[in-house]
């Protein structure tokens, strides 16, 4: 028994992320452990009284780029006040590191639409390095750094269209194992952007081995997420399998409209794959809006070269109506994006000088049809604004957002970034709403799922999936990162026309043992760790 405990969290309800149903009880905390659960008979330092409240493991982001941002915004408000105690950086293949100094402007300028413009320069090299950097910054959450496939592609051959050489691909593996070795959880992908796109089977089949030499895992933006998603999903199931390493699908979806419905069956790979013992999951945010760059409207080939060759064929005449022709009519690609979601559904969230246009649809740049004349328009502001521009379009169904959430396997996911809500420019509404979202409006309001179940989706499970042995669970011996909610007003309060609102209904948050969040707000207090991963 505790004789004196640093803090006692009483009467609250606690749903312990396990998925079991939840119960009163007590929570007492000794420096960063939970020491006891239940009825707490022990004195304690400082008391809270969750009366009302339900008392869950802290939120566990499986899906971010707090990396992006954390450096500049330790504070990490749009994740502390949602109830966010640890967030998985560096996923869609793009991570700040490992650089080289050959091609360290063309992974600046290419992060750049990403980055806040108080971002500090490049000074490290080595993930190692990067790390060091995220854990000065001291930031009010936790970190778990994966390193991306992309930025590997990128240091040793930068945004060349083309299959990687043998020297070069023993070059990323041996990157790839250092910052593993540096405390890297695992390897992300975006095969969906260059330069990832521009790499082959073979390519990631080469990285497998290191992966599995570290009991790293695998996660993933796949190459297609429209016409051949059901072939890219097994793409990641057969490596997985392969060699035996863990596989996320990330934020999964189908999109655009043609291609509504597919997750029925990419759900059911999923389970069958589950049934032959591959561990594979995927995760979801509860929105029917995606967001990246604008660039990822344009076909790969266009950014060969990176960012000034994509700017410098947009100037050019003839390869300009090349580009026109393959947005209306993709050859061999996947789908046609825009024609199927449209103009008038593909808003913009930021970019340079933009106040007066961020928050409007690309309809209102492009104008009227026809569709070639509006896709001339289109690179006309591409240009403009140098290609350093985010948006949001709205490509998905709700049907299938409510398949995947439904699914028992499926996490639940931001993929977002971390936002200062008094800077600039807009952002999707998922940087704030995401958690309350699902616990709000899909578990209370639509009664999609118990509130155990909810939560277990955004605790247990991705900490399971991961592998923090010591995170998401409510028990003894467990780090103390918590979420105190008012399980009937906790709701988000983003909108896509106004994202930067935090939601209702948090109460209090602990991570390490200490209140970063109390009554609501922000306490100042940033015990947040980089949790690196251990040696196998």
């Amino acid at each position: 028994m505790t004789a004196m405990a640093d803090l006692v969290i009483r009467n609250g309800l606690i749903v312990d992320g396990s998925g079991n149903p939840a119960f009163r009880g007590d929570v007492a905390i000794e420096g960063d452990t939970l020491t006891e659960v239940g009825t707490v008979t022990a004195s304690a330092r400082r008391t809270l009284d969750a009366g009302g409240l339900a008392v869950s493991p802290g939120f566990i982001d499986i899906h971010t780029h707090a990396d992006m941002g954390i450096m500049t915004c330790p504070g990490a408000p749009n994740y502390i006040l949602q109830g966010v105690t640890t967030a998985v950086t560096g996923n869609c293949g793009l991570t700040l590191a490992p650089c080289s100094e050959a091609h360290l402007a063309e992974l600046e300028q290419y992060l750049k639409p990403f980055l806040p413009s108080s971002m500090p320069a490049f000074t490290w090299r080595s993930f190692g390095d990067f790390i060091t950097v995220m854990e000065t910054a001291r930031p009010a959450i936790n970190l778990v750094p994966m390193v991306g496939h992309g930025t590997l592609r990128i240091a040793v051959a930068g945004f060349e269209n083309r299959l990687c050489t043998k020297d070069e691909l023993e070059s990323m593996g041996r990157l790839l194992d250092e910052s593993l070795c540096d405390g890297c959880h695992g390897l992300s992908t975006g095969l969906f952007y260059p330069p990832g796109s521009y790499s082959d089977l073979a390519e990631l089949e080469a990285l497998f081995p290191v992966l599995e030499k570290h009991g790293a895992f695998y996660s993933s933006h796949l190459r297609s997420e429209g016409r051949y998603l059901e072939e890219s999903v097994r793409e990641a199931i057969a490596l997985g399998e392969k060699y035996g390493v863990s596989v996320q699908l990330s934020h999964h979806k189908a999109s655009p409209q043609p291609n509504w419905g597919k997750v029925e069956k990419t759900l059911a790979l999923i389970r069958e794959a589950r049934s032959r013992g591959v561990e594979v999951r995927c995760d979801v945010y509860p929105y029917d809006g995606s967001s990246t760059t604008v660039t990822a409207l344009l076909p790969p080939e266009a950014l060969e070269g990176g960012v000034p060759a994509m700017l410098a064929r947009i100037a050019d005449p003839d390869l300009r109506r090349a580009l026109v022709g393959q947005i209306a009519n993709p050859e061999g690609g996947d789908d046609s994006f825009i024609r199927d979601v449209g103009w008038d559904r593909i808003f913009i969230v930021s970019c340079p000088n933009g106040t007066a246009i961020e928050g409007n649809a690309l309809s209102t740049v492009v104008g009227a049809p026809p569709f070639e004349a509006q896709a001339e328009r289109f690179l006309d502001w591409l240009l403009s604004v140098e290609g350093e521009a985010l948006m949001v379009a709205r490509s998905m169904s709700e049907a299938d957002i409510e398949r995947i959430l439904l699914d028992p396997d499926s996490i639940v996911a931001s993929d977002s970034w971390v936002s200062d809500p008094a800077a600039p420019g807009k952002c999707h509404p998922r940087a704030y709403g995401t958690f309350p979202r699902l616990i709000g409006h899909y578990a209370r309001e639509k009664g999609l799922m118990a509130l155990e179940k909810a939560v277990r989706k955004i605790t247990g499970l991705p900490a399971l999936k991961i592998g923090l042995k010591d995170r998401g669970l409510i028990a003894p011996g467990m780090k103390a990162d918590l979420a105190l909610f008012d399980p009937e007003r906790f709701l988000d309060g983003a909108t896509y026309a106004d994202p930067k609102r935090h939601p209702s209904g948090l109460n209090a948050v602990v991570i390490n043992g200490e209140i970063v969040v109390e009554e609501g707000k922000s306490s100042g207090v940033r015990p947040g760790k980089v949790i690196r991963k251990s040696a196998r």
